[in-house]
């Protein structure tokens, strides 16, 4: 008599020894849960939470679509190319696929001030990304900013001025400086 064995999840059967091996072979490979963690989303140059899946022992990797990213042994994701992407985890032949969009992250903020004085405003920030929208984030100090770009101080201090499209935004500071009496 011989006898057999079977190779993973991939349900290759190989005969170990010469000879006859008789009975039912019964196969049940368990599907694997559903990716867990990670993202929906993520921006060209940034990175994921970890992706995680109950099951240990696998390996994590990208099938690029439109898009392109890269994913570390412990499943963080970095996007390298707007679009989307699969993120794939394999464990003996078993997968568990997670859907990624790699979205474009705005260029650099241009245009504006460095300071601006209460009460005054600023030329206009610029992006050469278009379609995103503009937004203030007080510090120490306080401003407003119009939908095209110009920065207007209240109160002294340090803000941030952001430019979003999508998911991704950048930022540059602003200091607003008190008006003289």
């Amino acid at each position: 008599t011989g006898n057999m064995t079977r190779t993973g999840g991939t349900g290759v059967i190989t005969g170990a020894a010469t000879g006859s091996v008789y009975g039912t072979l019964t196969s049940t490979n368990t599907p694997l849960p559903a990716n867990g963690g990670g993202a929906a989303t993520v921006c060209v140059g940034s990175n994921t939470p970890a992706f995680t899946n109950a099951t240990g022992g696998g390996t994590w990797s990208i099938i690029p679509g439109t898009g392109n990213a890269t994913i570390t042994a412990g499943g963080v994701v970095t996007g390298t190319s707007a679009g989307t992407v699969t993120v794939r985890y394999t464990v003996n032949g078993c997968i568990a696929n997670s859907a990624l969009t790699v979205n474009p992250t705005p260029a650099a903020i241009g245009g504006g001030s460095a300071t601006v004085c209460t009460g005054a405003s600023t030329p206009a920030f610029t992006n050469a990304t278009g379609g995103g929208t503009w937004s203030i984030t007080n510090g120490t100090g306080s401003a407003t900013i119009s939908a095209g770009g110009v920065v207007t101080g209240v109160t002294a201090g340090t803000a941030t001025v952001v430019y979003t499209l999508g998911s991704c935004s950048v930022s540059t500071p602003i200091t607003i400086i008190t008006t003289p009496t």
